[in-house]
C-alpha cells in the first residue's frame, strides 16, 4: 500500500504481525513461512494450488489461481507445504 514505501514495514492484522514485501506489493506472515496478506485476505500456496482465507488461522479455501493477486502468483514459485488444511 501506498503507506509502506519499504521492504520490511510491519504492521499488526488479526493478531498477525505482517512485513511489507515491496516487490510482491504483499505483506507476509513473519510468523508463518508461506503465507502472505494482500487485499484483505491471506493466500498461500499448497502443492500447485493456491488457498485463501479471511484469517490468518483460517479456515483456509481452494481458490483459482487467477483470483490471487498477479504479483504475489508471479512471486511466489516454491510452495510451502502447510499440510492439508483446506476447508
Amino acid at each position: 500500500p501506498p503507506h509502506a514505501p519499504a521492504h520490511g514495514y510491519r504492521h499488526k492484522h488479526q493478531g498477525a504481525i505482517l512485513a511489507y514485501d515491496a516487490e510482491l506489493k504483499a505483506y507476509y506472515v513473519e510468523s508463518t513461512a508461506g503465507d502472505y496478506y494482500c487485499k484483505g485476505k491471506y493466500y498461500r500456496r499448497y502443492g500447485s494450488h493456491w488457498l485463501v482465507s479471511e484469517h490468518p488461522e483460517g479456515p483456509w479455501n481452494l481458490t483459482m489461481t487467477s483470483t490471487v493477486p498477479k504479483k504475489l502468483r508471479k512471486g511466489i514459485r516454491e510452495p510451502v507445504d502447510q499440510g492439508p488444511t483446506a476447508n
